[in-house]
């Protein structure tokens, strides 16, 4: 990378990442620049350089040309490789669970697989050592997870179903050999966002553990009486069973002692280094059934005794104790707002000693969206977590005494699945981008000498075309400054015209960017449609996370205003800047929130002549018949249905069907969906028939709110393809 400054602007010359825009925004900075020479330390710890307008424009034209023949060399390549297939999205595999042990040599790892055969999604762990080789897989049964080091990183704890029931058990790695230890079974009444299931005792001696209590309320074809929203899951209905904390010594011979009891959920669960008390998190106010106030606790396995550390009506999350166990780290955010979907409010990372006092939000400076807060340093003078910023995720470092949050990691990518071995220095963690599935690497905590460890994609990435992401941004309808991307399509020629179909993404509180789009788990595939011949744009709308906080609740009581006026602009900004796009073939889809948005657009513009709508919200009045009837009073400012009946109805999509819709619209929708219910689809797909608007319904049999089963998942990219080809007739369809 080549950088340069003048007095008024920074730049930076990325000659991997280089664009038009970027371009221009160099030269009129050299252009303008006073003859200076010197070096500065920027905010984010890099050298750079004032150079003088004559050394500033000879860098540019340096980096021009190496841009050139970069570009060059990534044209041939994607010349040589073919266009991808729906069955390619069978051999993306999905990297997870990384757990590297506490002298930093080892790290066991899940890899989870699609097999469309038997109709089923796989999940194996692996071994591999930290200065690399070849990974070794450990199980075999497809149905493993959770790997866990114990301290002394002979033995690997970790989940596998035992006669139907979720159960730890105990791998010697050396051997291969595992034993059963204990059930550990699941309740699957929805309580939002959960940290560690099970931990090793810092002595080794002991495993604790989270597990469901008592028989699920009700049979399958028992009449089914209810006296709490809970009762409906994330797919279909809750066992309304509590989650308790329980122990375990790890030899085994003695059953499991449970520790803490009551009419509440406890969960997310660490050891005190000295293997005496056990952290927790619960709400324990006996309002839990409308409210989170989820604090942290501790309990004696001996004893028996509850300490209550925090006592706030926020949300508090995944906590870490310091090394020497006098303070803790934890998730959490201000605010009495929150519910069990995503809400507007940024989490940060906080602290607090270990006796309650000296609370302070550490990252509060940052401004981002916190997550996985995961170790301490071995000093305990920094926490390691992940957040999300303009599209990068990235391994931050923050000190315990305050001060700036700074991150240890770079590049334009996701990071996922961190995990620290704060002793030996080193940390593993998954990696993807818009052009690269998952794969996992070792780095030191300082972020250097990263090596990459897996290579599980090479094939795929060496022989099908995944488009690199190209960067833009353009001013909304406010001057509000928007991030967007752009995939340009296999074989792209820009004198040709070329349809463009816009990504609208979920939440709405999270963030797209440099991410890989077509592996499981994820509604979508991203490179599948490039590879049809398609422009594909997605942008952070406002609404989105990576931004701060205030972009992140910009559409609060306002959804379907702002947020759909920027992607109405990002649209108008490509087509005025990209002029290989054909405005007479534009497409739109979404999942969840992008399923609201999709309707939203059909309902407001024609200038679209294809759309997919997947799990959408199409009345906000029926969300209060989900699995969080809180999510709709948050997104409300935290109001109530009843008080805000009018603003529910007018950012709801039916409300604004009136006669002139005339977008072709597929409807794709999971029959056990309840975080957006299958009567949303329903209810649009009746009203746009009704009109006679073009229109299809496919409802995927005991899928949830994102389909999981690899024919359903292949289904579903068939059906998106078809529906575009048919619109749109792309030039490759």
């Amino acid at each position: 990378m080549i950088m340069a400054k003048n007095d008024n602007s920074e730049f930076r010359v990325p000659l991997n990442r280089f664009s038009l825009e970027k371009c221009q925004k160099i030269h009129a900075a050299v252009s303008s620049g006073p003859k200076k020479t010197n070096s500065y330390i920027n905010k984010e710890g890099i050298t750079m350089y004032k150079y003088s307008k004559t050394l500033a424009v000879g860098i540019l034209a340096l980096a021009l040309l190496c841009n050139v023949l970069y570009v060059q060399s990534k044209e041939k390549a994607a010349i040589s490789k073919r266009p991808m297939e729906v069955e390619d999205v069978l051999r993306i595999n999905s990297i997870g669970s990384a757990d590297i042990s506490l002298d930093g040599s080892l790290v066991a790892f899940v890899v989870t697989r699609m097999d469309a055969e038997k109709n089923q999604n796989w999940s194996d762990i692996w071994l591999m050592k930290t200065e690399g080789g070849e990974p070794i897989k450990l199980t075999e049964d497809g149905v493993s997870e959770l790997p866990k080091w114990s301290p002394d990183g002979r033995s690997l704890a970790f989940v596998a179903p035992e006669d139907g029931k979720s159960a730890i058990w105990i791998m010697d790695v050396r051997t291969k050999l595992r034993r059963f230890l204990t059930y550990m079974e699941r309740s699957s009444m929805v309580i939002g966002d959960t940290g560690e299931e099970f931990a090793w005792s810092p002595d080794g001696t002991m495993i604790a553990f989270v597990a469901a209590v008592g028989q699920p309320a009700y049979g399958p074809d028992e009449i089914r009486v209810y006296r709490t929203h809970k009762f409906l899951a994330w797919a279909g209905y809750a066992d309304l069973r509590r989650r308790h904390v329980f122990v375990i010594p790890f030899i085994g011979y003695s059953p499991a002692k449970q520790v803490t009891f009551g009419d509440t959920d406890e969960h997310s669960i660490a050891w005190n280094p000295n293997s005496k008390e056990i952290l927790f998190v619960s709400d324990r106010t006996g309002l839990d059934e409308w409210h989170f106030y989820r604090d942290l606790y501790t309990v004696s396995p001996e004893t028996l005794e509850i300490k209550r550390i925090t006592n706030s009506k926020a949300m508090e999350f995944q906590a870490i104790w310091s090394p020497d166990g006098t303070k803790i780290a934890y998730l959490s955010c201000k605010r009495d707002e929150a519910s069990s979907d995503l809400f507007p409010e940024d989490t940060h990372v906080w602290i607090v000693n270990a006796d309650g006092s000296g609370i302070m939000d550490m990252t509060a400076k940052l401004d981002r969206r916190c997550s996985n807060p995961r170790s301490w340093s071995a000093d305990g003078k920094s926490v390691f977590f992940t957040a999300g910023d303009h599209g990068r995720t990235m391994v931050y470092a923050v000190s315990p005494e305050g001060g700036e949050a700074k991150p240890v990691t770079k590049g334009d990518r996701t990071i996922h699945s961190l995990s620290v071995a704060m002793k030996a220095e080193k940390m593993v963690y998954a990696a993807n981008d818009e052009a690269n599935p998952d794969e996992l690497y070792v780095a030191n905590i300082d972020g250097t000498k990263e090596m990459r460890l897996t290579h599980f994609h090479d094939q795929l990435v060496r022989e099908v075309y995944f488009s690199d992401a190209e960067e833009f941004t353009f001013p909304s309808f406010d001057g509000k400054m928007i991030q967007g991307w752009l995939l340009k399509p296999w074989g792209f020629d820009p004198s040709m015209k070329y349809p463009l179909l816009l990504y609208l993404h979920g939440g709405p509180h999270m963030m797209e960017g440099y991410l890989f789009r077509g592996n499981l788990g994820q509604p979508t595939s991203l490179p599948l449609l490039t590879s049809q011949g398609y422009v594909v744009a997605y942008v952070n709308e406002r609404g989105s996370t990576g931004y701060g906080q205030a972009f992140s609740e910009a559409n609060v009581r306002d959804m379907g205003g702002g947020d759909y006026k920027d992607y109405m602009k990002s649209v108008d900004y490509l087509l005025e800047t990209r002029k290989y796009i054909d405005p007479e073939r534009l497409g739109t889809w979404g999942h969840s929130y992008g399923g609201f948005m999709t309707n939203w657009i059909i309902t407001h513009t024609d200038r679209f002549k294809a759309a997919v709508s997947m799990d959408p919200i199409v009345s906000m009045p029926h969300m209060y018949v989900t699995e969080s009837p809180s999510w709709l009073d948050v997104e409300l400012g935290n109001s109530t249905l009843w008080d805000d009946m009018e603003l529910a109805l007018e950012m709801s999509p039916f409300y604004h069907v009136g006669r002139h819709v005339k977008t072709p619209t597929l409807f794709l929708q999971g029959e056990l969906d309840n975080p957006c219910p299958i009567f949303e689809s329903e209810l649009m797909f009746i009203i746009l028939r009704r009109l006679k608007v073009t229109a299809e319904l496919v409802i995927y049999p005991g899928e949830g709110h994102v389909v999981s089963k690899p024919k359903h998942l292949l289904d579903s990219h068939r059906r998106i393809n078809g529906w575009f080809k048919t619109y749109l007739k792309g030039p490759r369809l």
